[in-house]
């Protein structure tokens, strides 16, 4: 996120299709886990449960962080009149 404009940053990436799968299954066992602790949380919540969440969460990101960003045709587009005014400049 840019500061100064106060944009945000949008990374697309395309996984392939195993990474896809390990992501959708990694997203299913959050959200059991976060539901489960919910449900029970007014009771005993089980704190095993939340470091479970998180450890999957962390490898659900590590998967995402690996695959290939896809650069969208704008962002090509500007590099490449970045690169040529950078380029007339020197």
């Amino acid at each position: 996120m840019s500061i100064l404009r106060g944009k945000k940053t949008i990374i697309r990436r395309r996984p392939s299709p195993q990474q896809g799968r390990a992501l959708e299954i990694l997203g299913h066992s959050i959200e059991y886990l976060v539901d489960s602790y919910i449900a029970i949380a007014s009771s005993d919540g089980n704190k095993d449960d939340v470091e479970a969440a998180e450890i999957l969460m962390k490898l659900n990101l590590q998967i995402f962080n690996e695959c290939p960003e896809i650069v969208s045709v704008f962002e090509r587009l500007r590099n490449s009149l970045r690169r040529l005014r950078d380029a007339t400049t020197l």
